[in-house]
């Protein structure tokens, strides 16, 4: 805020240094002109973009051992093999910022010295089995099955808190070969991640009062356009995290004719179910939730007893109730050698096409809340956190040449169009009208 100098009324200088007792991050202070060429002070410019130095000192120690081989000839089908090992790791880090004395009056910007340990030791088996091969029910049929058992402990060196989660993933898949040229294939999952090093472990301070990310809408206090209530947000990792989870099925179909050599096709279905779901909610998000479906209230401070004038939000990263998202990945790929379609030329040509169709991405922040199919829509999910949904269809296709030790590709994309939000409508939409709440 600039301000002419009492003493001075041609000299501007900055607000807060008129004062007897000016803050001491007001030191240095230049007002700047923001308007025009070359008009910033260069003083003015050393003091708005001084550095802030962020160093991470990072160490990892991994030690593992796995053995493989077969356990049995089988029984016509081929061996069964397996594998199995164990793994070890521990990394640990430690965040600092140098000496810079100012450096924890911006740190709700930038992030507060942190440090911790994880450490994690998993054990897991593999087992492969032919079931059977050149059959009167088919061509070949395997059968795949994994199993991975984790045990993760945490350790926050700035509030000597720890924690121990331990987790079982599994897989199991089957190949079946109905003849050589089809073969389905199908798979279901279980997949965990427990929270990473800054999800764990990043401290911020809140953000000082009357600063922009501290303004919500208070239900309570009923809403208005640009927001009423001034708070501190806290933001940064969180030590209570649990780790996120999906049971993920798939199921397709590959086919290779035979009558059309080089050429590959293949279907798969998807379905992905996540739960707790690690993910960043904005202050507005933790306030709305508690509104809606009254999860999150714990993260919310009153002022006086009674009162209802929202005075700190606790908005560190959180584990959402669930997601799912299903759709298809289509591929089609074909090989052929110049030679065969005219025989003076050299070379061969591999023309590849992905695709990619999303047909659900449905969220549920709390059990009791009605589900949200997000699928189609191109901006952030609002009951997601973080979470972003794919666009309804994604293509990928490539043609490439090859001749000897010469290769070129081109490359094609297309993403389709998209809703801005599927809670909305516009003005292509049955029921729109720009007078009420729902329409854009």
């Amino acid at each position: 805020q600039a301000v002419r100098d009492p003493n001075n009324p041609n000299n501007i200088i900055c607000k807060e240094l008129t004062k007897p007792d000016p803050d001491p991050r007001a030191i240095g202070c230049k007002p700047f002109n923001l308007f025009g060429l070359n008009n910033a002070d260069p003083e003015a410019l050393a003091y708005v973009y001084r550095p802030v130095f962020e160093d991470f000192d990072y160490k990892q120690h991994v030690l593992s051992g796995a053995a493989q081989g077969t356990v049995y000839e089988g029984w016509g089908a081929g061996p069964i093999a397996a594998a199995a090992g164990v793994d070890y790791r521990t990394e640990s880090g430690l965040v600092t910022h140098g000496d810079d004395p100012e450096y924890n009056d911006f740190a709700y910007s930038f992030g507060l010295d942190y440090s911790g340990k994880i450490e994690v030791i998993e054990g897991f088996a593999e087992l492969n089995v032919p079931v059977f091969r050149d059959s009167v029910i088919g061509d070949f049929f395997e059968v795949n099955g994994a199993i991975r058992y984790t045990s993760n402990h945490a350790t926050n060196r700035d509030t000597d808190e720890e924690k121990t989660v331990n987790a079982t993933s599994w897989k199991v898949s089957a190949i079946y070969d109905v003849i050589p040229d089809i073969r389905l294939r199908a798979s279901r999952s279980r997949d965990i991640r427990a929270a990473g090093f800054r999800e764990l472990f990043l401290r911020n301070v809140p953000t000082e009062p009357g600063s922009v990310s501290g303004i919500v809408d208070n239900p309570t206090l009923g809403q208005q356009p640009g927001g009423n209530d001034w708070t501190p947000v806290l933001n940064g990792g969180s030590f209570a995290l649990k780790p996120e989870k999906a049971d993920t099925t798939t199921a397709g179909v590959v086919l290779q004719p035979s009558f059309i050599p080089g050429l590959r096709l293949s279907a798969d279905w998807y379905q992905i179910k996540i739960a707790d779901a690690v993910t960043i909610l904005s202050a507005q998000r933790i306030v709305d939730f508690c509104d809606d479906y009254d999860i999150f209230c714990d993260r919310i401070t009153y002022g006086a007893a009674g009162a209802t004038d929202i005075t700190f939000i606790d908005a560190r990263q959180v584990n959402l109730a669930k997601m799912t998202l299903r759709g298809f990945d289509f591929e089609v790929d074909y090989s052929m050698r110049l030679s065969d379609v005219m025989e003076e030329l050299d070379g061969s040509l591999n023309a590849r096409l992905l695709a990619n169709r999303q047909y659900d991405f449905i969220s549920q922040p709390n059990p009791e809340a009605p589900p949200i199919n997000y699928a189609g829509q191109t901006g952030p999910v609002a009951d997601g956190g973080d979470f972003n949904t794919s666009p309804p269809w994604m293509w990928s296709a490539f043609l490439t040449y090859q001749n000897g030790g010469f290769n070129t590709t081109f490359s094609w994309r297309r993403i389709s169009e998209g809703i801005y939000n599927v809670n909305r409508i516009g003005p292509e939409d049955e029921g729109y009208d720009p007078t009420i709440e729902n329409s854009i």
